[in-house]
C-alpha cells in the first residue's frame, strides 16, 4: 500500500469513528487513470 501512496495512486487516512480507529483508503484521480489504461491494455489480449 505504501508504494501506491508514494506514487500518488491512493490516499491513506486514519480516522476516529464511534467504533474505534479506522484506516480509509481512497483511489486518486491518477490511480483511476492508471487502472483505466491497464484495463485497456488487457482488453487487447
Amino acid at each position: 500500500m505504501q508504494i501506491l501512496k508514494d506514487n500518488g495512486l491512493i490516499d491513506i487516512k486514519k480516522v476516529i469513528t464511534l467504533s474505534g480507529p479506522r484506516t480509509v483508503i481512497e483511489i486518486t484521480d491518477k490511480g483511476t487513470e492508471v487502472i483505466k489504461k491497464y484495463l485497456d491494455v488487457i482488453k487487447k489480449f
